[in-house]
């Protein structure tokens, strides 16, 4: 049985984000980290922000997790939860 999803692309609502964002990636997941770093700039380029009056950078942070690959949580989970910690600690 084969199964096809139809996937819309989600680029678009990237410039429409109102609430902060935490990218992670991990630093040997070279393909997702790339992602990643484009996601971070289109925010912070094209973000309208929510009622707040922050801009983009205010909006989304990323983290490069040092000697992860894609599952971040697993490989190097210290760094990961330091940096989910830091991100809600700024938030309030």
């Amino acid at each position: 049985m084969q199964v096809s999803i139809c996937i819309r692309p989600l680029w678009e609502d990237l410039k429409h984000l109102k609430r902060p964002l935490l990218i992670v990636a991990g630093e040997k997941d070279t393909k997702f980290k790339d992602i990643s770093q484009r996601m971070r700039t289109e925010i912070t380029q094209h973000s309208e922000c929510g009622s707040d009056g922050c801009g983009g950078d205010e909006l989304c942070d990323m983290i490069v997790i040092p000697d992860a690959g894609h599952a971040v949580h697993v490989e190097n989970p210290l760094p990961l939860v330091r940096a989910v910690r830091k991100f809600l600690q700024k938030l309030h």
